[in-house]
């Protein structure tokens, strides 16, 4: 059952990932840095996650949701950038809420930090936030997630134009991010503003890692 259900995930990053799809693009990219493509780079699990997206759905009362993991997936010059919200204290079990943010990226691996990370820009253009499970949706509808409480299990949406919102993604849809990244034996790296900025850090943020699935 478990294999089933990652399986349907990975599918799902993969349709978002393919839907803007540059095949010449996609190949230039995915050419530059062949140890970032095709795999699920997996966070650890946060039991107290910093960024505002979470923190309305997180500690409302009704809400039940205690814990949240961060996937990142590149497909050529795609990426899919998918936060998965557990009612279980360590991420395990089903995901309750799914919020996945698609865009496109561009690599420069001759522009490097002196700890070797490489610089990497994003533009995301995309948000799908879907309940998957009854306590996901409850979840939702106790905070109006995306300023709907019509939510239900298996209800996918398009929230791209409520992204900005506190009670949704907490950040704005279409927005640019300027990184530095560095994969070392299957373990992903950002520069410690990763999702907050979009001027480019100068060193990797090693304490935090994405680890290939």
């Amino acid at each position: 059952m478990k294999k089933l259900l990652i399986a349907g995930f990975v599918c799902c990053m993969l349709t978002a990932c393919g839907k803007d799809k540059d095949p010449i693009n996609d190949a230039q990219e995915a050419a530059k840095d062949k140890d970032l493509q095709g795999q699920n780079f997996q966070s650890e699990c946060q039991l107290k996650p910093l960024e505002t997206i979470l923190t309305g759905i997180l500690t409302g009362g009704q809400a039940a949701i205690k814990s949240a993991l961060t996937v990142y997936r590149f497909d050529g010059g795609q990426v899919a950038r998918t936060t998965r919200l557990f009612t279980s204290g360590d991420c395990s079990g089903d995901t309750a809420v799914s919020l996945v943010e698609t865009g496109k990226i561009s690599l420069n691996p001759d522009e490097k930090t002196q700890d070797l990370g490489k610089s990497i820009d994003i533009d995301f253009s995309g948000l799908k936030v879907t309940t998957v499970t009854d306590a996901g949706a409850q979840a939702a509808n106790a905070i109006q997630l995306c300023s709907a409480n019509d939510w239900s299990a298996g209800s996918e949406r398009e929230e791209a134009a409520h992204a900005a919102d506190l009670n949704c993604y907490g950040a704005e849809i279409p927005r640019h991010v300027s990184n530095v990244y560095r994969v070392d034996a299957g373990v992903l790296y950002f520069g410690p503003q990763a999702e907050t900025s979009s001027q480019r850090p100068t060193a990797l943020d090693m304490g935090t890692k994405y680890v290939a699935q």
